[in-house]
């Protein structure tokens, strides 16, 4: 069992955020990568709070030496632009080397963000993982991949720090509108008008997903990958 210990503390100077890790950090640290899942933009595709806010707390952990890399990942799912790029994009500005972000821009549910990262992860050769996010949901992800087999230990994020770490004015960063996107309601109709449903977001199917014994639920693949 992964021993996790402190969440990292971040200090904040007079001029902005001091990205030296405080004291603790992780006992498996560093990370070959840190997985990072994606939020929505704003409706007007400018990144958004919540996704500055993952991406301050992945872009801490990187910059502080517990993850090597960070894997973002979500597709156009509920705005027509792709959250995983939002994510991309923010950390560069936090100024994490461009180089060392990677993009996964297909998913649409928690169990594509965790499946299809690994497979991305895999492909990349690594094979110590961390997933940030806010609690619940790292937390739900970390049992979804430990259930398959991944060795991955959950780094909860602590909003608290990552306030203080976007205290300083940041840019007003926006992603590329995706041609032809279709909102999750219209490809649920869809969906249903051909006989086979779509498989929905609701979080009570990640919890059923994420809790199916050992082998009885295998993780998503990306199209590609089929």
């Amino acid at each position: 069992m992964h021993n996790l210990l402190a969440v990292l503390g971040f200090l904040v100077s007079g001029t902005g955020p001091n990205w030296r890790v405080e004291a603790d950090t992780y006992a498996d640290a560093p990370f070959d990568a840190v997985i990072v899942p994606g939020c929505p933009a704003e409706a007007d595709g400018r990144v958004s709070t919540c996704q500055w806010e993952r991406a301050a707390w992945a872009a801490a952990l990187v910059r502080a030496g517990s993850a090597r890399d960070a894997i973002v990942t979500g597709g156009a799912v509920y705005t027509p632009y792709v959250e995983a790029e939002g994510l991309a994009a923010a950390m560069v500005a936090l100024g994490v080397p461009a180089e060392r972000i990677h993009v996964e821009p297909l998913a649409r549910h928690t169990d594509e963000n965790a499946g299809f990262s690994v497979a991305m992860a895999r492909d990349l050769g690594y094979t110590r993982l961390a997933v940030a996010s806010v609690p619940v949901h790292a937390v739900l992800m970390d049992e979804m991949m430990l259930r398959w087999g991944v060795d991955v230990v959950a780094v909860p994020m602590r909003r608290s720090a990552v306030r203080a770490l976007l205290a300083a004015p940041r840019a007003d960063l926006d992603t590329p509108r995706v041609a032809g996107w279709i909102s999750p309601e219209a490809r649920e109709e869809a969906a249903r008008a051909l006989g086979t449903p779509d498989r929905g977001g609701s979080i009570h199917r990640y919890l059923s997903r994420a809790m199916a014994p050992n082998g009885t639920y295998a993780p998503p693949l990306p199209p590609l990958s089929r």
